[in-house]
């Protein structure tokens, strides 16, 4: 969905360089409290978000269940900040939403880092989980722009990861490949 056509935005009738590129336009688009659209605009904004919360949630789940420092609140909100900011980027701004979801991951990498420590004995830990708040943030990356299959399938390929040496059958294959019990895990 994107906003009614009709919309004067700043910025569009500007020169554009050879390559195509057009500066951001100097002011926000006008959205009337009761412009025609706006409302289905925000209940499909608000719905994208809503799904990218709870897809978060459920690979937060995962990390709680392992007693990790991160858990299914943060995921799900890490999801919907995420979908929320590129869904609005989508939305008002198509011509640069790019930017507002490298901004994302950049206001994610932040994140990760914070969740990253040393243990005693230099062991690195938290890994897994700052790599699964990125994979979250992409998820709701991908919710907030409308792909919402892609958005399912990622979370779904995530939980396999994150749960592989869990699974019937796959975790003897993984303590072969890896030579650690679950006991020992792996330093996330």
């Amino acid at each position: 969905l994107r906003p009614p056509s009709d919309r004067s935005r700043a910025g569009e009738e500007g020169s554009t360089g050879p390559s195509g590129w057009r500066a951001p336009p100097t002011r926000l688009p006008a959205v009337g409290l009761f412009e025609e659209g706006r409302v289905t605009m925000e209940l499909a904004l608000a719905a994208r978000m809503g799904l990218a919360a709870l897809l978060g949630f459920l690979v937060g789940l995962e990390r709680e269940s392992r007693g990790k420092s991160a858990g299914e609140r943060t995921f799900a909100i890490v999801a919907l900040g995420a979908a929320g900011i590129s869904g609005l980027a989508i939305m008002m701004f198509p011509e640069t939403a790019g930017q507002a979801v490298a901004g994302v991951a950049a206001g994610i990498g932040f994140l990760g880092v914070g969740i990253i420590w040393r243990a005693e004995e230099g062991q690195t830990r938290g890994l897994t989980t700052a790599a699964s708040i990125l994979g979250v943030a992409a998820i709701g990356a991908v919710a907030g722009v409308g792909l919402y299959l892609t958005a399912v399938l990622a979370t779904v390929l995530a939980l396999f990861i994150l749960e592989f040496d869990r699974m019937p059958g796959l975790s003897g294959l993984h303590r072969r490949v890896t030579g650690r019990t679950d006991e020992e895990g792996d330093g996330t």
